[in-house]
């Protein structure tokens, strides 16, 4: 069969056909192929024209972006040394003769000077001392000494003595001021006392609650050197020229202590005139003492005060007395003066008492 067929059905006249059909496609197929090839590389080509284009103007950006975050960062450079240089200024320890004249801008009478006042109560009590009947009554042993000099907290005690007894409270008072300045202890006060080389015209001086304020904030502020910088007197300057009231005056009272870990107050409220005590009729100097223990607790300033009121007579300071203030009251002399289980404990206990005073303070002897 095969051989008649290769005589009847030829292989050229039966396949040749299918044979170039299928060439023709298969070229058809390589061409579409190739064609589709140039295509994919033409959009390749493209799109890698296209990043290229979009990494230079990405490089020309982050160079303008170099270039800005450099003159910021000088800008910044800049005014952080202007800043700094600011601060450094402001921050500036005071010089002796800047703190003086700060100082001196918080004027008060003569008859406030603390050396002078000082000075002239302990000169008088060293000529009271001369007298051997010059004795009293031992009111610093009392149990309410005792608590407000050993109170690891602010405290407040009132004196109040008698025409009779006001010689002992002065000297206790220049005893206790002198004590604590030996011991090295910051100290401010306000006392009441008329010199020999004093005239007339300043014995009859009056004094106002403001101006016995103004002389404790010029203390302070000379016992606190924390406060010896421009940044902190200048906002209490501003606060000095806007103060009106009582009120006005004890808060710079109170912003001038933060700093200062223990500080003894003593303050003569005799030398208050009554025609010029207060401002405002609610005023109180121990309710005023107790808003500051509590502001200072309240900011969590870690100062403590001790304030001793003395008075041995005024009718300021009995008026203003309310019966929370009065169980703070140490009485010297006068009938009924003290308790008897009071004059018992004085009399038991007073050797030991004595001793752990002194190495607390002036609240004892």
């Amino acid at each position: 069969m095969h051989i008649v067929h290769s005589i009847t059905r030829p292989a050229e006249l039966r396949y040749d056909d299918l044979l170039r059909k299928i060439s023709a496609l298969s070229r058809n197929l390589a061409e579409l192929a190739s064609a589709i090839g140039h295509a994919e590389q033409r959009d390749l080509h493209t799109k890698v024209q296209e990043l290229v284009t979009g990494q230079e103007a990405m490089k020309t950006s982050l160079e303008k972006m170099t270039t800005l975050a450099l003159q910021t960062n000088e800008k910044i450079a800049t005014e952080s040394t202007i800043n700094a240089s600011a601060r450094i200024e402001l921050r500036q320890t005071l010089s002796e003769i800047q703190l003086s004249q700060f100082i001196a801008f918080l004027s008060t009478p003569k008859l406030l000077d603390p050396t002078r006042t000082l000075q002239a109560s302990l000169f008088m009590r060293n000529r009271r001392r001369l007298k051997k009947s010059n004795t009293g009554p031992s009111f610093w042993l009392d149990p309410r000494m005792k608590d407000w000099n050993q109170c690891t907290t602010s405290s407040l005690v009132m004196i109040n003595g008698t025409r009779k007894t006001r010689f002992h409270v002065k000297d206790f008072c220049a005893d206790s001021i002198k004590l604590l300045r030996d011991s090295h202890r910051p100290v401010i006060w306000a006392l009441k006392t008329i010199a020999p080389q004093e005239s007339t015209e300043t014995q009859e001086e009056q004094v106002s609650t403001i101006e016995i304020l103004k002389c404790l904030i010029a203390q302070a502020i000379q016992a606190n050197a924390s406060i010896h910088t421009d940044s902190a007197l200048a906002p209490r300057l501003h606060a000095y020229l806007a103060a009106n009231t009582e009120e006005d005056w004890f808060n710079i009272l109170a912003s001038v202590l933060q700093g200062i870990p223990l500080l003894y107050i003593i303050i003569d409220v005799e030398l208050l005139h009554p025609s010029l005590a207060t401002l405002t009729e609610d005023f109180s100097w121990p309710a005023a003492f107790m808003s500051i223990f509590s502001g200072l607790e309240q900011r969590n300033v870690n100062t403590v005060l001790k304030v001793t009121l003395v008075s041995y007579g005024s009718p300021l300071f009995r008026d203003v007395m309310t019966s929370e203030h009065r169980s703070l009251v140490v009485p010297v002399g006068g009938v009924g003066s003290m308790k008897p289980s009071t004059r018992a404990a004085i009399r038991r206990g007073g050797a030991s008492i004595r001793g752990r005073g002194s190495r607390n303070g002036a609240g004892c002897r």
